[in-house]
């Protein structure tokens, strides 16, 4: 839900990976972490993907981890080029960290 923090509106989503474990994702206004929220969007594709995508050039040196949604660790890369690939990760939804010198980005990806 929305919520206002610090006077800054904010959307929370929580993902129920199992009974042990949720995900608790905040989506910030763009220019709270640096990197426009958009762009990112924008630029991790295609979503869904046959387990190539590209990446902001903003991600290019930093640390890439790929949860299932039972939170599982599934593949961990430090990216050296705005092209990762996830194979031969199976088909499904997929939350992928990254963490920047500004903090941590999470996008969900889809693998065909």
């Amino acid at each position: 839900g929305y919520t206002s923090v610090d006077g800054l509106e904010k959307q929370s989503l929580s993902v129920i990976c199992n009974k042990d474990i949720i995900i608790d994702i905040l989506l910030l206004p763009a220019d709270t972490t640096g990197i426009s929220s958009t762009t990112v969007l924008e630029s991790i594709y295609p979503n869904p993907s046959n387990g190539t995508i590209n990446i902001p050039n903003d991600f290019v040196g930093c640390n890439i981890t790929i949860y299932d949604m039972r939170g599982s660790a599934v593949k961990s890369i430090l990216a050296t080029s705005n092209i990762i690939d996830l194979q031969p990760t199976k088909p499904g939804t997929y939350l992928m960290l990254t963490t920047t010198p500004n903090g941590p980005v999470s996008n969900l990806i889809v693998i065909k």
